[in-house]
C-alpha cells in the first residue's frame, strides 16, 4: 500500500489509481489530495493515521499551502481543468476535418502546461485529422502524376 483513498480510507496502489474498496478515481482538486495521502508525502506510519481517521469520518480539510506544494510536485497530472466541452470538441473536429488541424495542434501546444486535459483532447482531434488529410492529399498528388490511376477493363462484345 503505498496510498489512501480519500473516500474511503481504504489502502490502494498508486495516489492516482481507482481505489479497489469503493471504486472511486481521484479528479480535479482530488488529484492533489491524493497526492498528499500518498507515499510521496506522507511516511508508513502516517498513512495508516489518515486512513484510520478517514474511516472514523473526521473531514480532509488540507490548507491552501499544502494544496499548492501538491499540484506543483505532480505537475502535469494536476489537471483540474474540464477540458473541451461538447460543443467544443465537435466544432474542433469538423474544423480539423474541413478546414486544417493545425488550429487543433496549435491548441495542444499551446495549452500543455496551463490546460493538460484540453492540450491532450486537442491532440486526439490533430492527430487522425492530420494522417487523414495527409492521405488524401497524398492520394490527389499521386493521381495527378499519374502514378496512380482507376484500372479499366475494356470488353468487345460481338454479336
Amino acid at each position: 500500500m503505498d496510498a489512501i483513498c480519500a473516500r474511503c480510507g481504504a489502502g490502494r496502489q498508486g495516489w492516482a489509481n481507482v481505489c479497489p474498496a469503493c471504486g472511486d478515481r481521484p479528479e480535479g482538486d482530488g488529484l492533489a489530495v491524493a497526492w498528499l495521502l500518498s507515499r510521496a508525502h506522507l511516511d508508513a506510519e502516517e498513512l495508516e493515521e489518515a486512513g484510520r481517521r478517514i474511516r472514523d469520518g473526521w473531514p480532509l480539510q488540507p490548507s491552501d499551502a499544502l494544496l499548492q506544494r501538491a499540484i506543483r510536485a505532480i505537475g502535469r497530472h494536476a489537471d483540474t481543468g474540464a477540458g473541451l466541452s461538447r460543443r467544443g470538441r465537435l466544432g474542433l473536429i469538423a474544423l480539423s476535418w474541413l478546414v486544417t488541424p493545425w488550429v487543433a495542434w496549435a491548441i495542444a501546444l499551446h495549452e500543455r502546461d496551463r490546460a493538460p486535459r484540453l492540450a491532450r483532447q486537442a491532440a486526439w482531434i490533430a492527430a487522425p485529422a492530420t494522417l487523414g488529410t495527409s492521405a488524401a492529399l497524398l492520394g490527389v498528388w499521386l493521381w495527378q502524376h499519374g502514378l496512380v490511376g482507376v484500372a479499366s477493363a475494356s470488353v468487345d462484345v460481338h454479336p
